[in-house]
C-alpha cells in the first residue's frame, strides 16, 4: 500500500512524498523449520521510488504512534500478499508460505532467553529445506 502526503514549507513551497508500507524479512530456522520474520516498517520517497531526503525522520515520528492492532493489521496484509494465488501460469511458484503462527507464552524472565542467532539447531549447509 502506497499514501500520498505533502506539506508545505514556513516558505510557502510545497513538498509531496509518498508512505509505502514495507517490512524486513530474516528467514529463521527454528525447532527443525524455516520461518520467515517480519518486521513491518514503512519507506518514504519522494517520487514513488526513490527514498526521501527526511525517511528517518518521518519513520522515527511514525514509531511511536503505532500501536499493537496497527503493527498486527501490517502482518496480516503481508501474510494476505505473501499467500495470494499464483497467477503466473507460465512459470512455478517457487516459494510458499503458511499461515502466520500464532503462540500464547507466560512472562518470562530475560535472564532464561537465549539468542534466535545462537549456534544451537541451526540447519548444516546440506540439510533440505522443507
Amino acid at each position: 500500500m502506497v499514501s500520498h502526503y505533502g506539506s508545505t514549507s514556513k516558505d510557502g513551497r510545497k513538498f509531496t512524498y509518498y508512505r509505502h508500507n514495507a517490512f524486513q524479512g530474516r528467514f529463521r530456522w527454528l525447532g527443525g523449520k524455516w520461518y520467515l520474520e517480519i518486521t513491518p516498517t514503512y519507506r518514504f520517497t519522494f517520487n514513488g521510488k526513490d527514498l526521501d531526503r527526511f525517511h528517518e525522520k518521518r519513520l522515527s515520528g511514525i514509531k511511536p504512534i503505532e500501536k499493537n492492532r496497527s503493527v498486527l493489521s501490517q502482518l496480516l496484509i503481508w501474510q494476505a500478499i505473501l499467500r495470494a494465488p499464483w497467477t503466473k501460469v507460465d512459470r512455478a511458484r517457487l516459494l510458499e508460505f503458511a499461515p502466520l503462527e500464532s503462540f500464547r507464552f507466560a512472562r518470562m524472565d530475560d535472564d532464561s532467553l537465549t539468542p534466535l542467532d545462537s549456534p544451537i539447531d541451526r540447519p548444516s549447509s546440506d540439510q533440505e529445506i522443507e
